[in-house]
This record gives C-alpha cells, structure tokens and sequence, in this order.
C-alpha cells in the first residue's frame, strides 16, 4: 500500500510499532515464560552463578525455534492469542496509515501551520487496553506537533459543541474550550492538548470556575466516565477530552425498574455524583478497597489493595508476587508557579461555576429542552460494567493452565453471567472480546434502545428509554430543589464536613409559638415521610441521602439500614409517633422502614448494638403481631445466629455504640421477650469476653455513654440484675471507680451523652437507682456546668437534645419535678431560636435532611415526643 501522503514510515515510526507489538505479546505471554523458566531452573538446566547470567541461559534456551516450537504446542492457546493479536494489531495499522493517508491534507490545514510543511515522526500507542480487536489510541508525533487518532466514531462531540455554544452566549459564564478534531464514521482525528500551568490565581480561579461550569454542564447531558485521565489542565481552561459517553444510559438489570433501589441507582447516576469529576471512592473489590480517579484528583495513589505484578526480571528468579497497586499521577492536576495547587481551597469557584450554568438552564429552560430535542442523532458509547472488572478478568486468564486449554479461559469468563443484566446476550457479547483479550466496548445511539457491541451485534430493548429520552425527563424535572440537592452533593464530595450547614426550618414551626411540642414533631415526621422513596406494592421505604463511608469522606446513596445513624433509628421515632398521636399511617411506614432493614441486613464484623444486623433488635419491642413486618422479623430472630460469628472473635472495641458492650443489652432484652436461654449465654458470654480482654482500660480515658466507660457500666449492671452473678458485681464496683474518679477531674470542655459527663453523671444516677446505691456524686454541679453550655449543635449525641434528655431522664430517676422544668425552659429556648433564626443546628447537606435519631432531625423529634410525654416515650440515652 501507498503511504506517500505522509512522506514514508521511517525507522522510528517501524521501532515504535514493533515495540507496542512486543509489549503486547509479552503481556500475553509473561506468566508462561515466568513459569517455564522456574521448571528449568528446577531442573538445573540453566547454566550460570549468579541469577542473570541463568536468565541469559533461559533467553538462549528459549530463543532455539525447536524450543519455541515445542512450548507452543504445550500451549496452544498461548499460541493462537499471539497470532490474533499479531493479526489484529497489523490490520489496525493498515487502517491507521490509510487514514492517515486519506486525510493528509485536512490534518495538515486543521491542526498545523499549512505553510510549513508536516512530517510524521513518531507513535506513541496508549498504555493498556484494547477495544474491538486490537484497537487503541495513538499519538501521532508530527515535526510541528502532536495529534490523537481515535479509532471511533466521534460525532457526538459535535452535540456537545452546540451545548457549551448555548451557555457560551451568556455573559455570566467564562468560556468553554473543546480539542479542534476531524470526525469521520469510524475514527477522528483530535488536537494534543499538553498540560499547561497556571502563570497568576486569577487563572487558577477562572480554572475552577470552568470546572464547575463543566460539572453542570455534563450533569445537564448525563455525561458520565469523567475521570482523571479525560480532563486535562491547560492553563486556566479544564479540558474534556473525550466525550464518546455523554448522554449515557444505564442497561436494564434484573429485578423491578421501578423499585425504589432502582430509582435511587437512577438518581445517584443521573446526580453530579455519576460524572466522576467530584472526589469518590471507587470500590476495587469487596474487601473495601477503593481510589479516588475523579477528574479533581490525579496524584499518585499507593493503595492498600495489592495484585500480583512481575519482580526482578531480568533474573531466573522472575515471579508474579503481590505489592501495593500503585496509581500514577495523571494531567489533571492544576500547578501554579510549580506549585500543586489544593483543589479544596477552591470549592466556591467550583459551586459558583456550577450554579451560573444551572441558573442559566432554569432562567432559558424551554430552549434547552429544544436545543437537545433537536440535536443531530449520534453514537455514544454505553458502559455496562466498571472497566476495572473486565482487566481483572483478563489478567485470570493469562494463567499457564488457560493457556493450554481455552475450556480453563471460558471456565473464569462464565462468571461474567453473574452480572445482573437482564438480557444475558450482553455477558455473551462480553465473552466474545475478552476470549482474545479485548476490553468489551457497547454503543448505541441518541434515539435507540439498541445496544450494539463492537461487531455490530444487536440487542434490542436494552434500555427502558432511549438516551435523549433518559435526559429529556430528567431536564424537565430539574427545579430549584434539585439545584439545591446537587450543590449539596457536590459539598459532601468535595469538601467533606467542611460542607456541612445547619438544617432549614421550612415549615417546621412556621407558627411558633402556636405549636406544641407534638405538633412539631409531626411536622418533623411528614417532612421525613416526603422526602422518602416509598414503595407501597413491597411495603418498603428509604431515603437517597448522604453517608459518611470514612472518616470526613461522603457519598449520595440509599440510607443505611442502621439504629444509630439510618432507617431504623428512624423507624423508632415513628413508631412512638404513631403511638402518641393516634395515627397508625406513622406505624405502617415505621414497618416499612424494618422491612426494608430486614431485607438489606448482612453480615459483617464491625456489628454492634447501634450498626448493622444487631441494630435490628432495637425494634424488638415495637413490632406488634398485626404490623406488616412481623413475619419477617421473627425470621430475622430465627436467623440471628448467622450474624453473630463474629462474636466468637477476641473485640478491639468494646464501647456501647460502636463495641460489643452494647450487644449485652439487646441480648438482654430477647431473653425477656423470648425466655430462651440461648440469648441470655450469649450475653454472658460478651461479658465474660470484656472482662477477660480488660476492655475497661480501653474507656477508662472516657467518660461517655456511647463510646466511654458508663455504657459498658449500664450494661453490667443490667446483666448484673438478672443474673446477681457475684463476678459481675465485682468488676462493676471496679469500673464504677474508675468512673467516679473520672467524673471528679471530668473537664466543662466535653460535656456530651457520647464522650463526656452528660453521659457519666446520667450513668451513675441509673446505676445508683437500680442498684439502691447511694449517690452521693455533685452532679448538681455538672448539671449546671451542662445547661450554661453553649453547643454547636441541637442533636442528641452531642448538643442540646441531649441536655434535654438528660433532664428528663434525671425527673424520672429522681422523681422530681424540677428537672422536667428545667428541660421545658431549655427546649422551648431551642424552639425560640429556631424560629428566629431560621435554622435548626443540625449538620446536613444542602438539600438534604439528616436523617439520623443521634444526630439528626429523628432525634429532634424523638426528643419533642419525650417531653411531650416522658411516661411513655422512653429513655434514648440509656437506650430503654
């Protein structure tokens, strides 16, 4: 063939071929020679002292035709891939050459000087995967600069153009730059763009700015697979370069569409969470191994997850040993004078350039809606599973017995049936490329519900709607609300706790001081209720909300199932809601909640009291036989045991909240209900464990409830009583001592129900009372140290809900009216000022409501309801 367009292939061009073609027959082919080398070694048949020299033997040996020839036909698998890949990679040059060819002049006029003349120096072929038989993308290094040659269809970036060209036309916004590229049907031709430094902050802001105007802007076009390689920093313009998966769309899995799981996987998709532009965790596996590749951060990633990768290979002492996966910066990062630039000191840059776009769509949102109506229809790309899985699945089948033998290969592909997806055919499709190595790709087009893979095999209804229809519904219900829940995703995401605010009152107490505490409560409750995603067929309901899943790290999700932070803490409030206003539709729903918590439990092994499984069996006494989920959770009783192994195992934390302390209680308590004896050895068994393992010293710096010495002090103490174990009274009198030494050098700095005096000096009244000890403690002094404490917060864990609580608890314990006053007069202050302010402190989200029965509006509510009636409402802090 004739490559005179383009002067000719010269050496360097030929090296850098062959060098992409020997890397990727090494890839294939490692792990064989890794082993094969290891069996002669055995066999003493490399000759040389020292482990290089042996390696040169191999080389020798390995390199006779006779050799090869014979390791060939004791791998013929191996054999075959090599020749296909050989096969593969040959065509797809001829391909690129040709095109070359073809376009020789347009590339010249579009991306170089045309009065000079372009010479083509040199490829550089990207790293790593491979797409529809050999397949990848290359730079192609002119004399007068660099161009990518994409070996896909292209033209839905063109769509994009006429999008930023909408927004381009505001004077509110900073502009949007694209690549300058050629487009043909099955391939394009797009600019270089070289990370470049910020040269003043002015640029750096402007940088951030557009960042966020990107974020709207791919969230206004159901753009996803925004990571850290397809965003470049050049200067102070953030560059997409690559756009193949706008307007995505989500294959169907199985189960109910409709389900509100489905709805809330819909949402997060569809969020400016689905994007990857904003900080994320992305789960690797199911040990909790994970890595941020948002398109904000690109620094190089040492992760805790280890794979087996090549060591000392140019010796026989060669092998695949496990090492920390190591994740290279990439071009994303924003410099400014050298300097890596912190992204987070940024954040209103980043949230101001995302409202200017989302304003702009709201102010002009019927012209939008037709501006995408009418777009031209184009292929996009569809991703049907993490990429990440595929690579996982390949490197598996690189192993020495797959390459005798394709059965072993179809044995580990098998597992890609296990994938939910409805229409099986995509896993068989999938099958198909990766049986010779490729990455599977999928495409379909703006007004299909077509899924067609890289060989132009179809599968039709793969979607419920077609993509313009996908994004057509969701831009018609995008409201100011919307706009709010999102600038809240993106401060959960980026900011962490620095992006929390304190929650709006709304129409909460909109008429204080008319209201009663029972009023409020129900406000609480419906707002709640509303903001659900229920479903009425299942008898479920839950909330797409935030999550704290590490320390300061957050995520938009389905709520958790738990007592402490989740739905069952939830489920508790309604349920003495209904109770106390004589309305069951609060109960039902309660139900709905436990359903939904029973059907989500499993097991893990930071269990406890508060989270997780157990957590359940804080509801123990508010499922009724006629409740809807009755059935269920008695099943849930029957199965406890498949929960509890982790039991057996020594504990590193033993507190009430978060350890094995509470578990006593809940123990404790299913003996009471059941009378089974089973339940009660259990809770001997956690206190016997806890006494053994010391875990006393492990709290004696603590005087909390939740995670300090009074929690593990209420909970002996209540075993003591049904047990009058003469052990357990021993060690009580011994951390009751510890206790009593804490609360007479306790510090006015850490007043809390979890983790200072509120929850000692309530502690030691409860014990006292229970166990008619005197109790001589000055807790009148703390008391007062308490009430004049200004807290940041209105929640009962830690702030003024608590002190309330508190209170009350106290008028119960001691019979005496005046703390039930003083708890009057310090809630209604609460209630005052959230009518004058307009907010109630506590920590959420913009957009959001925080759920929790600890540290959120639950709590409040649950607070209101004990006020209300402290008789009948019991005790949150002692967990009654």
């Amino acid at each position: 063939m004739n490559y005179s367009g383009f002067n000719e292939i010269n050496s360097k061009i030929k090296e850098d071929a062959l060098e992409c073609l020997l890397n990727r027959m090494v890839n294939l082919s490692l792990k064989v020679f890794i082993y094969d080398m290891s069996k002669l070694k055995e066999e003493t048949s490399l000759m040389g002292e020292k482990p290089e020299e042996r390696f040169e033997s191999y080389l020798h040996i390995a390199g006779e035709s006779e050799y090869l020839k014979n390791l060939y036909l004791k791998y013929p698998v191996l054999l075959r891939k090599l020749n296909n890949c050989v096969e593969n990679f040959a065509n797809f040059l001829n391909h690129v050459f040709s095109h070359l060819n073809e376009h020789w002049e347009e590339i010249h006029e579009t991306f170089f000087d045309s009065s000079k003349k372009i010479k083509l120096l040199g490829l550089t072929f990207e790293n790593g995967d491979t797409h529809e038989q050999g397949k990848t993308v290359i730079l192609l290094r002119f004399n007068q600069g660099k161009v990518l040659y994409k070996p896909r269809n292209l033209y839905i970036e063109k769509n994009f153009k006429d999008v930023t060209n909408f927004f381009n036309q505001s004077d509110e916004t900073l502009d949007i730059i694209q690549p300058k590229s050629l487009f043909f049907e099955e391939y394009c031709f797009t600019e270089f763009i070289e990370q470049k430094e910020c040269t003043s902050l002015k640029e750096v802001e402007d940088y951030y700015t557009r960042y966020g105007q990107l974020i709207g802007l791919i969230y206004l076009t159901n753009g996803s697979d925004m990571h850290f390689e397809n965003i470049i920093s050049y200067g102070e313009y953030p560059v997409i370069i690559d756009y193949e998966t706008l307007f995505s769309v989500q294959a169907l899995y199985e189960g109910d569409s409709d389900s509100m799981f489905a709805k809330i996987m819909n949402l997060t998709r569809d969020s400016v969470s689905g994007s990857i532009m904003l900080p994320s965790e992305m789960k690797l596996d199911y040990e909790g191994n994970s890595v941020d590749i948002s398109g904000l951060d690109g620094k190089t990633q040492k992760l805790a997850k280890k794979v087996f990768v090549p060591k000392r290979l140019n010796t026989d002492e060669a092998s695949f040993e496990l090492d920390n996966l190591v994740l290279e910066s990439s071009n994303n990062l924003v410099y400014l004078n050298g300097e890596l630039v912190d992204y987070q000191k940024y954040s209103d840059q980043i949230i101001s350039g995302f409202l200017t776009v989302l304003n702009h769509f709201l102010k002009y949102k019927t012209e939008f809606i037709k501006l995408i109506t009418n777009l031209k229809e184009e292929k996009i790309r569809v991703i049907v599973r993490n990429t990440n899985n595929y690579a996982q699945f390949l490197e598996f089948t690189k192993h020495p017995s797959c390459m005798k033998d394709f059965i072993e290969i179809e044995k580990i592909l098998e597992n890609l049936y296990t994938f939910p997806h409805i229409d099986k055919k995509i896993s068989k499709l999938e099958y198909e490329d990766m049986i010779f190595d490729d990455i599977p790709i999928f495409f379909t087009s703006l007004d299909s519900t077509v899924l067609e893979n890289s060989k132009g095999t179809e599968i039709y209804n793969a979607f419920c709607n077609t993509p313009r229809e996908n994004l057509l519904n969701k831009l018609k219900s995008i409201d100011y609300g919307i706009v709010h829940e999102q600038v809240g995703i993106i401060k959960m995401q980026l900011l962490g706790e620095k992006g929390l605010s304190f929650t709006k009152t709304k129409e909460l107490i909109e008429t204080y001081p008319n209201f009663n505490y029972l009023d409020i409560a129900k406000n609480i409750g419906n707002r709640l209720i509303e903001s659900a995603l229920i479903d009425e067929k299942n008898k479920m309901m839950v909330w797409a909300t935030f999550n704290e899943i590490k320390n300061d790290k957050f995520e938009y999700s389905s709520s958790k199932i738990d007592y402490y932070n989740g739905i069952l803490g939830v489920a508790k409030f309604l349920k003495l809601l209904g109770k106390e206003t004589l309305d069951s539709s609060y109960n039902e729903y309660a139900n709905y909640l436990i359903n939904t918590a029973i059907m989500l439990v499993n097991p893990q092994n930071d269990d406890s009291a508060f989270v997780g499984a157990h957590s359940l069996l804080n509801l123990l006494s508010y499922v009724n036989y006629d409740d809807c989920c009755h059935d269920s959770f008695q099943n849930f009783i029957v199965t406890l045991d498949d929960y509890s192994h982790f039991l057996n195992n020594e504990s590193d934390s033993y507190d009430w909240l978060s350890g094995s302390s509470g578990l006593i209680d809940l123990y404790l308590n299913l003996f009471y209900q059941t009378n089974d004896q089973r339940y009660l050895t259990r809770a001997e068994f956690i206190s016997a464990q806890i006494i053994k393992s010391k875990g006393e010293m492990l709290l004696s710096n603590n005087l909390g409830i939740g995670h300090g010495i009074s929690g593990l002090i209420i909970s002996i103490a209540r075993l003591y009583l049904c047990t009058k174990e003469a052990n357990l009274k021993k060690y009580l009198e011994e951390i009751m001592e510890i206790q009593t030494k804490l609360l007479q050098n306790s510090s006015k700095e850490n007043l809390f129900w979890c983790n200072g005096s509120l929850g000692g000096v309530l502690s030691q009244a409860y014990v006292s009372s229970k166990l008619k000890l005197n109790f001589n403690n000055n807790h009148e002094d703390i008391l007062i140290d308490i009430e004049n404490t200004k807290y940041r917060t209105d929640c009962v864990c830690h702030g003024v809900s608590g002190v309330v609580q508190l209170l009350l608890d106290f008028s119960v314990i001691f019979k005496d009216a005046k703390y039930e006053q003083r708890a009057t007069v310090l809630l209604d202050k609460m209630i005052q000022r959230w009518s004058k302010e307009g907010i109630i402190r506590i920590d959420t989200f913009e957009g959001f409501d925080n759920l929790s029965l600890y540290k959120g509006l639950s709590g409040i509510g649950y607070t209101l309801l004990r006020a209300n009636n402290k008789r009948s409402v019991p005790s949150l802090l002692l967990n009654d």
